[in-house]
């Protein structure tokens, strides 16, 4: 297949990993609001909050894999293919038992320490779905690395159909389980046990594209050392703005109840979706990226065409949602549920104008070996963002002022960015 072709195909896929899932999952959730009732479909938001929270476990091991497994392939070198790919699971079953631990003292304290001011008879049932959610989380931890081994090797399509096969399986059958019994632990012990399968299916599929592998447990030294010395920076970066974007959630499930963060997250995750949908327009440029670096060719018209790419198609896609956001809402959810949230897309919205402009350099700088500034940029933005909706919250003392303290921060932080990125790669 020749570049040109490979790279549409890696771009259309990307997109539509990002796109098809989530698209059919805000579809269900109507459903799943009626079906659970606002309470308890709250205690699943706050599930989910959970679960991108224990992301903090993760020290950067997806991004590592990604690269090494680019250079490695590069080199034709099937032997540290092997190595790498063995190292990295390794390490994550050490962070299965890890979240398991985090994930039993916080049942604990949901249920005797009134952790996250929940009401007294949703606590039994918090403390149970907490800890079924740090098994599930930990066992992400292995499926996301095996998952970006198919990045590594530029089989974007793999990773698709793998990754969609799981979320879809686990949907399905959670819409068919919740119609009869309306039970949140079901729902999350079938994730579990789709999680569970899926991981033999993706150890069969990594052994299709890489013979040589074999299954086994080993960490060697030299790997670890290099995926931890990159993986720490990619997961200081991550742990920062996990830290941005949960602790609003927190503090709104603290101060308003689950029924508002049920209404928050779930606008919250629409936009996160959003912003992960743009950076997917050029996400699939990682490994050339890495591959342009390590052949001394680098110059920065690769980076101008990445930022100009995703600036202007994110543009377009952002004016396109606020164009129609208004009918296609009050459609799906109806009137009542639209005006609660409706302040929250607006404030949403015009955060997002600024801080899709903070896509392109961190993903250039990270894997172009300036790792360290990469990391100094999302450090900057993420310290204006924490600020400003701690900031935010407590002048206005609602949950709009949260957004506000976000939006106006990241309008800031963008300025004194953007300064900080045309001086290392523009040199003015």
């Amino acid at each position: 297949m020749s570049n040109v072709k490979r790279n549409i195909k890696n771009s259309v896929y990307n997109v539509a990993d990002v796109v098809f899932y989530p698209v059919v999952f805000f579809a269900t959730i109507p459903f799943f609001m009626n079906q659970l009732g606002e309470e308890v479909f709250g205690l699943w938001m706050l599930m989910n909050t959970l679960i991108i929270t224990f992301q903090m476990l993760n020290i950067g091991l997806a991004p590592a894999i990604v690269k090494y497994i680019a250079l490695y392939r590069a080199a034709q070198d099937k032997q540290k293919l092997n190595e790498v790919i063995t190292t990295t699971i390794s390490i994550s079953f050490i962070l299965l038992v890890v979240s398991i631990v985090v994930g039993i003292i916080l049942s604990v304290l949901v249920q005797t320490g009134n952790l996250f001011n929940l009401p007294s008879h949703l606590e039994s049932l918090a403390a149970k779905t907490t800890l079924i959610t740090s098994v599930i989380i930990g066992l992400k931890f292995t499926e996301q690395l095996l998952l970006h081994v198919f990045k590594g090797f530029e089989r974007v399509d793999i990773y698709f159909f793998l990754n969609n096969g799981i979320k879809f399986s686990i949907l399905l059958i959670n819409i068919m389980q919740v119609f009869y019994f309306k039970s949140l632990v079901a729902m999350l012990l079938v994730n579990l046990c789709v999680t569970v399968i899926m991981l033999l299916v993706q150890v069969l599929c990594i052994k299709k594209i890489l013979p040589s592998y074999k299954l086994q447990i080993g960490i060697d030294t030299f790997h670890k050392n290099e995926i931890l010395r990159f993986g720490f920076y990619t997961w200081v970066q991550s742990v920062i703005v996990i830290i941005v974007f949960q602790m609003d959630r927190y503090i709104v499930v603290t101060k308003f109840g689950l029924v508002q963060l049920g209404y928050y997250a779930l606008v919250s995750t629409i936009f996160v979706t959003i912003h992960t949908c743009f950076t997917a327009t050029c996400s699939w440029l990682i490994p050339k990226v890495v591959a342009h670096t390590v052949s001394d060719t680098e110059d920065n018209k690769l980076f101008l065409s990445i930022r100009a790419f995703v600036t202007i198609i994110s543009l377009l896609g952002l004016a396109l949602f606020y164009l129609i956001y208004e009918p296609l809402f009050i459609w799906w959810l109806g009137t009542v549920k639209f005006e609660l949230m409706h302040n929250y897309i607006r404030l949403f919205t015009a955060f997002e104008f600024f801080y899709l402009l903070m896509i392109a350099p961190p993903m250039y700088l990270n894997y172009s070996n300036r790792i360290k500034a990469g990391t100094r940029i999302i450090y900057i933005v993420s310290i204006f963002n924490i600020a400003g909706l701690v900031v935010g919250y407590l002048i206005m003392k609602n949950v709009e002022g949260i957004i506000y303290g976000l939006l106006v921060s990241t309008f800031v932080a963008t300025a004194i960015i953007y300064q900080q990125v045309n001086k290392i790669l523009i040199k003015k």
